[in-house]
């Protein structure tokens, strides 16, 4: 009986110390990933999005883009890319000015 209740114990701690190791496997970034997701590598992303995005435009001169908002910011450690998602008010072909939003993926070298 004594032999059950420690192997009991032995079991529950491995299925806990398991779980736990599972856990931050899965959701820490490693050191390889953080280096990637940095303040100034998310500028550079929203800047590149904006030029893309300028180029597609029927009027780019009129464009208002949206302000730089680092939540609209996003990487994806399973691409290594950043998805940038934002709105630009610009005239389009009829000389309305409209809003459209884009979702643009950056990769930076």
């Amino acid at each position: 009986m004594e032999k059950l209740k420690v192997i009991g114990i032995f079991v529950g701690m491995f299925i806990i110390i398991a779980s736990i190791t599972a856990y931050f496997s899965q959701n820490l970034k490693s050191d390889s990933d953080s280096e990637y997701d940095t303040r100034s590598d998310k500028v550079k992303a929203w800047v590149i999005a904006e030029s893309q995005i300028e180029r597609s435009l029927k009027a780019p001169s009129t464009a208002d883009f949206q302000s730089y908002n680092e939540s609209n910011v996003i990487y994806q450690y399973n691409k290594g890319t950043y998805m940038v998602s934002i709105y630009v008010d610009a005239e389009n072909s009829f000389g309305a000015k409209i809003r459209e939003y884009f979702n643009v993926e950056v990769k930076l070298n």
